[in-house]
């Protein structure tokens, strides 16, 4: 007789994506955070008239497709 044992191991599998979604969801709120910090920085880098930064920063949060 055949005794086939098979390791569950969902629990692990579980936390392995909810630290993965985890860290994209703080990824992206970091990068969405520090847009808005940059942006005087991105006017003096790219030489940009005073409604540049405002129309770059309106994009980021509605993107066109």
């Amino acid at each position: 007789m055949n005794n086939i044992t098979v390791a569950n191991n969902s629990g692990a599998t579980y936390k392995t994506q909810l630290v993965i979604i985890g860290s994209f969801f703080f990824m992206f709120g970091f990068v969405t955070w520090v847009n808005g910090t940059l942006i005087p920085y991105l006017r003096i880098a790219c030489e940009l008239k005073d409604w540049q930064p405002i129309l770059q920063h309106l994009l980021s949060i509605f993107p066109i497709q």
